[in-house]
């Protein structure tokens, strides 16, 4: 369970899809702050109630939630689980390319939602990190990259989890006195050079 609980607005255009979140969610001791059938109303929500995590279907009538999610990231940057009923790789690449997402396939089991928004804040809170290293939400979001990048290439072996890469690369760029995104640069250039 996420400790403190989260408090988590929820979009889908499928009346059970929502009432399955309105049980789910409770019973990972989070709370619902609403729960939305579109695009247009996500948006609204997450300026009017400040979630702390966004759950939305990618596809809705007025506006895809890919879409509302970069609405609202243009005032707050947010953790987001997006849902869909097949896995569509152009889609998933989209929303990937900055945004602090996670990918969750419909059914929506409570043990596979657990999963998802365990890691879904992870990536949060190293966000967090880099944030306070920069000068606001968009130089963060576009630093995370390479630092995702980074990441992947630590854990290429399958040595260490996410948040281990994470760590290693806190550690690596405190023991150089440099910021993370620093450090990420060099590992990723230290990386390309041996591969070239």
């Amino acid at each position: 369970m996420i400790s403190p609980p989260l408090r988590v607005v929820v979009a889908d255009d499928d009346r059970a899809v929502l009432k399955s979140y309105e049980v789910l969610l409770p019973k990972l001791g989070h709370e619902v702050l609403a729960l939305v059938s579109s695009g247009a109303e996500l948006v609204a929500a997450c300026a009017a109630l400040e979630p702390s995590l966004v759950i939305t279907d990618i596809k809705m009538p007025d506006m895809e939630g890919i879409e509302a999610v970069l609405r609202i990231y243009e005032s707050r940057i947010l953790p987001v689980i997006l849902v869909s009923g097949f896995y569509d790789p152009k889609s998933w690449e989209r929303a990937v390319s900055d945004e602090i997402v996670e990918f969750l396939l419909k059914p929506v089991s409570l043990e596979l939602l657990e999963q998802k928004i365990a890691h879904v804040m992870s990536l949060y809170a190293q966000f967090a990190t880099l944030r306070r290293e920069m000068s606001g939400d968009r130089q963060a979001l576009r630093h995370r990259r390479t630092v995702e990048r980074a990441k992947a290439l630590l854990m290429r072996g399958g040595d260490l989890s996410d948040d281990q890469a994470f760590e290693q690369l806190c550690d690596s760029a405190s023991q150089q006195g440099q910021p993370i995104n620093v450090a990420a640069q060099r590992i990723v250039a230290a990386v390309e050079a041996t591969t070239m």
